[in-house]
């Protein structure tokens, strides 16, 4: 299992405080994303789901990796406007 925090980001690399924006979560290999989350305690989103609001600047994924996987999983955050971000996790038996 693996937590990606992800954070709204402006052109010169500061976090954006107040950053809202609709966060798509994409994995590819063995692995998926079991819950989402980015800490508002109004909100009542489904956490089980593959995109989520950025709260203040930061929102998170939770990754599993299917059992017995083996290779590389990528995971991409992206949000409309914004540019995407990506990382490799290399898994191993």
């Amino acid at each position: 299992m693996a937590i990606f925090k992800v954070e709204v980001l402006d052109a010169k690399g500061r976090p954006v405080p107040r950053a809202d924006d609709l966060v798509l979560f994409e994995i590819s290999g063995s692995a998926e994303v079991i819950g989402v989350g980015n800490g508002n305690p109004t909100r009542h989103e489904p956490d089980v789901a593959s995109r989520r609001k950025a709260f203040n600047g930061p929102c998170q994924a939770i990754v599993w990796t299917r059992r017995g996987g083996v290779g590389e999983v990528r995971a991409t955050a992206s949000a409309k406007g914004l540019k995407a971000s990506s990382v490799v996790l290399k898994l191993e038996a």
